[in-house]
C-alpha cells in the first residue's frame, strides 16, 4: 500500500471516529496513534492474523480486546463513509 493512500485512509478513519484520535488516558499517558490502529487492523484484514500476533509486529503490548475493537470500528466507519457511493 502506497503511504499516500495510507495516510488517506487515516485521515478519513480519524475524522470520522474518536476512537482513532491519539489521545491521553486518564493518568496522562498516551494511548494508541491513529497510524497503529489502522496499522494493525489493516493486518489482521489482509492477512488473517490474530490480535496477539500482532504485538511484536507492530511492536505494541496492548490486549487483544484493542485489536478487536480496533478492526470493529475501522469497518464500522469505512461502510459509514463509503456507504452513499453504493446504495445508489
Amino acid at each position: 500500500m502506497s503511504r499516500s493512500l495510507f495516510l488517506g485512509i487515516t485521515n478519513v478513519v480519524d475524522d470520522h471516529d474518536n476512537y482513532f484520535v491519539h489521545k491521553r488516558n486518564t493518568i496522562g499517558i498516551l494511548g494508541l496513534s491513529c497510524h497503529q490502529k489502522v496499522t494493525a487492523t489493516i493486518c489482521q484484514l489482509a492477512y488473517g492474523i490474530v490480535g496477539d500476533a500482532l504485538d511484536e509486529y507492530i511492536g505494541l503490548g496492548e490486549s487483544t480486546a484493542i485489536y478487536i475493537e480496533s478492526l470493529r470500528r475501522f469497518v464500522k466507519t469505512v461502510i459509514e463513509v463509503s456507504e452513499h457511493e453504493f446504495t445508489q
